[in-house]
């Protein structure tokens, strides 16, 4: 998360959420508390849209609008960050693995015939994983 500044981009929606709270509170008839903006935008970020809290105003609307398609957004950033910091834990584990072998063949003279044996058969699942 810090080397692509997910943190300050997560602060930023919260921010963003509770903007948003403060605006419906201004604008909203129907939302008149701190925990009633919570409850709403609650719905609207999750889809769950329970409907007990609905915005009637343009300003109410808009920023739901606004909110809606950012959270979106970051759902969709969060999901590729995980993605990304798994295919990186498989990259390293790979080129651990690569750079393991290559020791191994470097030092052939020094193996066993039971590590010979053993690369042997990892070469041939390799392969098989391969076609």
């Amino acid at each position: 998360m810090r080397d692509n500044n997910m943190g300050m981009f997560l602060w930023t929606y919260l921010a963003g959420i509770l903007a948003v709270c403060i605006i419906l509170i201004e604008a909203e008839p129907g939302i008149n508390s701190m925990p009633d903006a919570l409850w709403y935008v609650f719905a609207l970020v999750t889809s769950t849209g329970f409907g007990d809290l609905t915005a009637v105003t343009f300003i109410g609307r808009l920023v739901s609008i606004l909110l809606g398609v950012y959270s979106i957004f970051v759902i969709a950033l969060i999901t590729a960050v995980v993605v990304d910091y798994y295919q990186e834990k498989l990259r390293i584990r790979q080129n651990e693995s690569i750079l393991m072998f290559l020791d191994k063949m470097e030092h052939l003279q020094d193996l066993s015939q039971d590590e010979l044996a053993d690369m042997s058969d990892k070469v041939r699942q390799f392969r098989k994983k391969r076609r």
